[in-house]
């Protein structure tokens, strides 16, 4: 009893972890139902990696890809195989780390903005500096947000892990002034760089905490401008130590970029609302349906969601605008208080929901766009969390009845959770998952083909015909046709090419090649399949080859030479 009483936040964390973990590894092969073109890429690319043993900072195609995510599906890949669980483990796992550190964030932005008033409110409970941290990591374990992006190979999943544990690290360190906090919140800030475009602009996070915390330490201790107090007494040097961390883990992308400056907005040109005829006016439509996606219509794309959905269920959303208002409130009562770090913690994770916010925002292609705001999520939560610390604090006006607040806290946050996996569960696997838009959404045919291929084996030779335009992207050479000078095929062929690697790597007996590179005479017993079934293409080949016969199978169409 000794210890269930002393550690059972940490029990019920387990708990919850679970909850998230199974909910991300659960039939993690079939669920989503197939494997879209860009996820395909990060794996071939992570199987080249292995093979080459050249683990490249950025991988170029596919409108520019930072490395680290790619590292680590290459990493699965050695230990477990080359497979669609190996691949999608790598999201899943990173999934479930977050959870752990939207905790930890939430723990310690509480722990920070109340150090120097040990918890006034509801001490004896743990109310706040407890339940809050652990309902935060319940809701995004439960997200239907969070478990999609968990469960499909977009690199993007990093983002919300990183930043969450650099900000939590960096908030640790102003809290307790050690140097390996420090250390630690330079070098998960560095790591940022290498996950995902969105993460460039979560610098402005760090900054606008660093220009207020520097102001309130101004305004607190009134030091004047003595260098030495500040840096060395106050220990302002290990913030500098911090930066110089940062930028020793970045300097090698840096230089990539400084190297190759065309990399650095690869991904964005085209995209990007400064490329509108009327950039404010695009700005403002695009912040406005990122801002109401959370509450009202949510990302259209079956690929990101469930189309149309608000990103937060309607239970959640209510306890994020109730968060939201609370926060606000708190503002004001740190003020009157003069309790500097209270306003900094808060408008702190003001700033970080909105920068966040701006990867997308300032975009105009498929707004509201969930993916590039991925790095919204902790902040999401954790004022979520702060919504039901509001309920109980009007529920319980009085400061110390922990007979009463501690069961009703702990036993609501846990029904609320449970009901969340249920409802998720249910809405994900048997709304969501068998529908035909989600299956055309990540190219299961694709998937079907690869299969289908692999099913054959080497006593057919097998010709992928590639009618489906795209970026064009590097393929290996021993499948392309000797009329392929360019080494490139279109992007949507990549999701067979992996189906295709999952089986043989070596790729025998596979040619891809386009309509006007079809052989005159091709291989005996061959079978030809079109990525996409059209009937011209259909045609073409009655009239090359007459001799042929016609397969039709669910999703796609071969012809049997």
């Amino acid at each position: 009893m000794r210890y269930l009483k002393k550690y059972w936040p940490y029990y019920l964390l387990i708990l919850i972890i679970l909850i998230g973990a199974f909910l991300r590894l659960y039939d993690l092969s079939s669920v989503p139902p197939g494997i879209y073109p860009d996820e395909a890429k990060n794996a071939n690319d992570a199987i080249q990696t292995l093979q080459t043993g050249e683990y490249k900072l950025f991988y170029p195609q596919n409108n520019g890809r930072e490395g680290l995510y790619i590292w680590l599906i290459a990493l699965s890949f050695q230990f477990f195989g080359i497979s669609m669980f190996s691949l999608k483990l790598v999201g899943a796992v990173l999934g479930i780390l977050t959870i752990w550190a939207t905790y930890l964030l939430a723990k310690e932005f509480l722990r920070f903005c109340n150090q120097y008033t040990a918890f006034d409110y509801f001490k004896v409970s743990n109310i706040e500096k407890e339940v809050v941290p652990l309902l935060s990591a319940g809701l995004i374990a439960t997200s239907f947000w969070h478990i999609n992006f968990s469960r499909i190979g977009f690199r993007a999943i990093l983002t919300p892990l990183i930043l969450s544990l650099a900000l939590y690290f960096t908030l640790k360190a102003f809290r307790k002034k050690k140097v390996c906090l420090y250390v630690l919140g330079g070098i998960f800030w560095g790591l940022g760089f290498y996950t995902y475009i969105a993460f460039r602009l979560a610098y402005l996070i760090l900054f606008g905490f660093l220009i207020l915390a520097f102001i309130f330490y101004l305004l607190a201790r009134k030091p004047g401008f003595n260098i030495k107090r500040i840096f060395l007494r106050d220990k302002w040097w290990m913030v500098k130590f911090m930066g110089v961390v940062m930028i020793v883990v970045m300097l090698p992308l840096i230089l990539y970029f400084y190297n190759h400056p065309e990399a650095f907005i690869s991904r964005s040109s085209g995209i990007s609302v400064l490329d509108a005829q009327n950039p404010a006016l695009e700005f403002v439509k695009s912040f406005a349906l990122h801002t109401q996606m959370l509450i009202f219509k949510g990302d259209s794309n079956w690929r990101h969601n469930f189309s149309n959905e608000a990103q937060l269920f309607w239970p959640v959303a209510i306890l994020f605008l109730l968060g939201f208002w609370y926060s606000v409130k708190e503002i004001f009562r740190y003020w009157r208080n003069k309790t500097w770090p209270g306003i900094i913690g808060h408008l702190t994770l003001f700033g970080a929901i909105f920068t966040m916010m701006l990867p997308a925002a300032l975009t105009v292609e498929a707004v509201p766009h969930a993916l590039r705001a991925i790095g919204m999520m902790p902040f999401v939560f954790i004022y979520a969390g702060l919504g039901f610390l509001f309920i109980v604090r009007k529920l319980f006006k009085h400061n110390y009845c922990r007979e009463e607040i501690w069961p009703f806290g702990v036993g609501t946050v846990m029904i609320i959770i449970f009901l969340l996996t249920s409802y998720q569960f249910t809405h994900y696997f048997v709304d969501w998952g068998p529908r035909e838009e989600v299956q055309s959404a990540f190219a299961k045919n694709y998937v079907d083909i690869g299969d289908y291929f692999n099913s054959l084996g080497n006593s057919s030779y097998k010709y992928l015909l590639v009618n489906q335009g795209g970026e064009e992207v590097s393929y290996p050479a021993q499948i392309l046709s000797e009329e392929n000078k360019t080494g490139t095929l279109a992007m949507p062929a990549q999701t067979t090419l992996f189906i295709q690697q999952t089986y043989d790597t070596a790729l025998s007996s596979t040619s891809y090649l386009t309509p006007d590179q079809l052989p005159i005479l091709p291989v005996p017993r061959s079978v030809i399949v079109p990525l996409q079934a059209e009937e011209s293409i259909k045609n073409e080949l009655r009239l090359r080859y007459p001799w042929g016969v016609e397969l039709q199978f669910d999703t796609f169409w071969a012809y049997v030479l």
